[in-house]
């Protein structure tokens, strides 16, 4: 059966790739790629993983969810498909664009935040165990992480405000900054000042390791992968593949950040030393744990549905509890699954979530919903062909690009962003993106705001 899934993930994608978008960027191969290879990776413990005994209920709901998210990304291209024709169109236009500048004070604003976001972040771990040294750090972290799961970060144990809010706009920053570097580096814009734009990101890779948040890390990197990638198509042209250039940044990425993420291992207390460490194991778990126990899921389920959307809104019904003060606790962690007594991991895909809540008809409602408002967003970056300013919403797309590849993974979208968090984290990012990309602009004028491209006006132009 899990060959029927790999060869049906293959045809879809062939499918995508020929009436879909031709374009590897696009959602829908972006999720079809990354399937191909979680799906592949799981060959590699064929026996061990008892592969033989994959189910079709898992085949059938993996497939159809697969569909229905390319359908949902078809429908999105469709309504934008003027925009893709200009695309293909003004390529001539972009090829010198023009350099985003940040001002030493801008620059030294949000390096200030982000730094602030950090320590803040770094005392309220260390105040869990009362602790005041490095030493103590790792048993800071795994406390903390129990506390975060048990959602028993409230009261005495929460983070104070101010802290709770350097820290969003440092996330914020680290987004927006790292987007003008790669912009103007990829444009051949770049000043040596530009260099200072790399601290908010890592000042905010620190904090999420302290917090053994390795998955907001790889997000990051997904965001700024996708932005680079999406630079570089403007400037040399839509309708031209990804080169070799794009492949060799991968690759180079690739060698950097994987000791990195399994070294991370070691500053959150999960594993004492490298040494003897089985790295296969663990990539396997991370890339194919999903698309594994949703078969293990199907088998043996949990009891049915108790509250609405119990899984797949987890912190949207989190935050209306809390707002509420009443209401059952809610935590998006899901129970571990092991086969002959080897964990592999508590993560089913977005599907597993699906279906919990609202069967097989809301694995295909809800692909199909997250297909259409991520190909939205990425299908409105055309616009910015128009005059060349990075708009709002392409902002978004970066934040948000982590969510394709993540639903071979564990579903994000709904679980996570679909929240009251999330939307004041979109308000924050707009307050940032205005403060970094507008009124840095040299032209004097009055502000139109528009949901495609946000952008100064020269009032003469009105």
């Amino acid at each position: 059966m899990v060959f029927l899934m790999l060869l049906g993930i293959v045809f879809v994608f062939l499918f995508s790739y020929k009436f879909v978008d031709k374009d590897f960027l696009s959602p829908a191969n972006v999720f079809l790629l990354f399937s191909i290879v979680s799906i592949t990776a799981m060959f590699i413990f064929y026996d061990k993983w008892e592969l033989s005994n994959y189910g079709l209920l898992a085949v059938v709901v993996y497939l159809s969810g697969s569909i229905f998210f390319v359908v949902g990304c078809g429908i999105a291209k469709a309504f934008s498909l003027r925009n893709i024709n200009l695309r293909n169109t003004i390529n001539s236009n972009v090829l010198n664009p023009m350099r985003i500048e940040m001002s030493y004070l801008k620059i030294f604003i949000a390096i200030l935040i982000s730094l602030a976001g950090l320590y803040g972040t770094y005392r309220f771990i260390m105040n869990l165990v009362g602790g005041n040294s490095l030493a103590s750090l790792a048993v800071a972290v795994q406390r903390y992480r129990y506390l975060h799961g048990q959602r028993m970060l409230s009261g005495e144990n929460a983070k104070g405000r101010i802290w709770a809010l350097c820290s969003s706009f440092s996330t914020a920053f680290a987004y927006c900054s790292i987007i003008v570097l790669i912009h103007n580096i990829v444009n051949r814009k770049y000043k040596r000042k530009d260099l200072l734009l790399v601290f908010p990101f890592a000042f905010k890779t620190l904090e999420y390791l302290i917090t053994s948040s390795r998955g907001d890390i790889i997000n990051m990197l997904v965001g700024a992968i996708m932005c680079w990638f999406i630079s570089m198509k403007f400037r040399r042209g839509w309708n031209k593949e990804i080169n070799r250039k794009v492949v060799k940044i991968v690759i180079r990425v690739a060698i950097i950040f994987v000791p990195l993420f399994f070294g991370s291992l070691i500053i959150m207390g999960r594993v004492t030393s490298l040494k003897g460490f089985d790295f296969t194991n663990s990539a396997v778990i991370y890339l194919s744990g999903g698309v594994r126990n949703l078969d293990l899921y199907f088998k043996e389920p949990i009891t049915t549905s108790k509250l609405f959307g119990e899984e797949t809104f987890t912190y949207l019904l989190s935050n209306l509890s809390n707002t509420l003060q009443h209401g059952k606790l809610i935590t998006r962690v899901l129970e571990f699954r092991n086969i002959n007594g080897k964990n592999i991991g508590n993560i089913y895909t977005s599907f597993r979530r699906f279906y919990h809540d609202f069967g097989f008809l809301g694995v295909c409602f809800l692909s199909s919903i997250q297909g259409m408002v991520i190909s939205s967003l990425y299908y409105n970056i055309n616009r910015r062909g128009k005059d060349n300013r990075i708009g709002f919403l392409e902002v978004l797309y970066y934040y948000l690009a982590c969510t394709t590849p993540y639903i071979a993974i564990e579903d994000t979208f709904f679980s996570y962003y679909f929240s009251i968090t999330c939307l004041k984290m979109f308000v924050i990012f707009f307050i940032v993106y205005f403060f970094i990309y507008d009124i840095s602009s040299e032209r004097v004028g009055v502000i139109k705001i528009n949901l495609g491209n946000i952008r100064i006006r020269n009032k003469f132009e009105m």
